[in-house]
């Protein structure tokens, strides 16, 4: 913690942090596999301007979206669930201004608290030395998502919380990887014999001292070896120093080398106990107790992604989770671009409103302003059934045209097919509803209304 001014303090976020989270976002199967299942359903419409009428002749136009927006908002997402903040520059590409989340390693984040308890964020690239005085001109950090980082510079983050949790997952990972290999070539532990021989002869003894400086040479320090001996004396020669370098002299066909691996061993030493390690019986119950971590954090319900004995899908509850996460990021990332919009587009948009508030009252200038700034939007889709839309629009709730839009985001078709003319007129939709009752006739009884046929009007 860095304080620079009396009054304020500044921490770091440094970039060795900011790439080890993202190497846990990155890495982890079960998160990416949700990361990607958010990416898909968010922007599987792409992206859109509001339904302002000057926004035909907007710079913005949705070629650039898709090939450049829509890359950058997955992006935003990423950043917000490692770091609970937006880093962002722009660069121009041809005549146009193209943002971007720099890589991660190349920048960090100093967290600026002043006296009275708000905090700002400073960016700062590591290409030159950091003067704390000039932060990195163009360079921007967005906050705001619920996530913002601690005093102290300690990340708030969704990958910061579940951190731990993949640590241990990943240690376990690497622990199992370890007990197979002792497994499948365990150590043996060798144990001396107790010497109950009173005879004078001795055998091969390994480590054995001999007095090579005795005058008298006598049968007590001479051994006596053949050529067998001393052929298997140096394959234990080999293999202990085999064993200290870290070779595996197992690497050749067992059944070439069959004999070569047979060891004698010296004669006062017998194989003792073989150390075999025993495998974990919980380790599933660990991995599946850690998936729901990451799943009930992250906002993906895990039946969705597997499901098995002991997740039972619930369907409504399952919808409702999945629908809340995607209705959180829809509406933040569309805030975020609508921000980084009116950033690096504040010249066109000054002109385009000053000349059309030159005709307005100063009262209508507040409404007129909302109304008329353009936002970046995220299309939205319907989190409903087609039964459902289909009795709203006959109830009259929404609009012909809504209708047809939503029933075509739920289809996954393009917009642009939609039949603009309606088909039916409101007396169909009572009929459909069955509201429209024909009066009683002159013998008193009611007759069930005619089925109305698609695409024919009733006047």
């Amino acid at each position: 913690m860095i304080n620079s001014n009396p009054r304020e303090t500044r921490s770091i976020i440094p970039a060795a942090k900011i790439v080890a989270l993202r190497s846990v976002y990155f890495n982890n199967p079960f998160v990416f596999i949700c990361r990607n299942l958010i990416h898909s359903k968010i922007f599987e419409n792409g992206l859109c301007l509001n339904n302002n009428k000057d926004c035909k002749n907007n710079p913005l136009t949705q070629q650039i979206m898709d090939s450049y927006w829509v890359p950058f908002a997955k992006d935003i997402i990423d950043s917000v669930m490692c770091i609970g903040l937006v880093p962002f520059r722009y660069r121009k590409v041809n005549t146009e201004y193209i943002p971007y989340i720099p890589t991660a390693g190349t920048y960090e984040i100093h967290v600026i608290t002043n006296e009275t308890g708000t905090t700002k964020f400073q960016f700062f690239s590591n290409d030159k030395p950091i003067d704390i005085n000039k932060p990195t001109p163009d360079a921007f950090v967005l906050s705001g998502f619920g996530y913002d980082p601690e005093k102290n510079a300690q990340i708030r983050s969704t990958v910061s919380c579940l951190y731990p949790v993949i640590r241990f997952t990943s240690d376990l990972h690497d622990y199992a990887i370890m007990a197979e290999k002792l497994r499948s070539n365990p150590p043996i532990i060798m144990q001396k014999k107790n010497d109950t021989n009173s005879s004078e002869e001795e055998g091969l003894h390994f480590d054995a001292f001999i007095d090579s400086d005795a005058v008298k040479v006598n049968l007590h320090n001479q051994y006596q070896r053949d050529k067998g001996d001393i052929a298997r004396l140096r394959e234990q020669q080999r293999l202990f120093l085999s064993a200290i370098e870290g070779r595996d002299p197992m690497k050749t066909n067992n059944q070439e080398t069959a004999m070569k691996n047979m060891v004698p061993l010296p004669t006062q030493y017998s194989v003792g106990t073989t150390l075999e390690p025993n495998s974990r019986t919980d380790f599933v119950s660990i991995q599946r107790l850690n998936q729901e971590s990451i799943c009930a954090l992250i906002g993906v319900p895990r039946s969705m992604i597997i499901n098995d004995s002991v997740t039972r899908a619930d369907i409504q509850g399952s919808h409702d989770v999945f629908r809340q996460t995607l209705i959180y990021w829809k509406k933040n990332i569309a805030n975020v671009l609508t921000n980084v919009y009116h950033i690096i587009y504040e010249e066109y948009e000054r002109n385009r409103l000053t000349a059309q508030s030159k005709k307005r009252k100063r009262l209508q200038l507040d409404n007129f302003m909302i109304k008329s700034l353009t936002r970046i939007e995220i299309p939205t889709v319907p989190y409903v059934s087609n039964d459902e839309l289909r009795s709203l629009y006959l109830q009259g709730v929404i609009s012909w045209k809504h209708y047809g839009e939503y029933m075509l985001r739920n289809a996954s078709l393009p917009i642009d097919i939609l039949n603009g003319k309606e088909e039916w007129s409101k007396e169909d939709r009572k009929e459909f509803m069955g509201v429209s009752i024909k009066p009683p006739d002159s013998e008193g009884t009611t007759k069930a209304p005619p089925m109305a046929r698609q695409g024919s009007s009733t006047k």
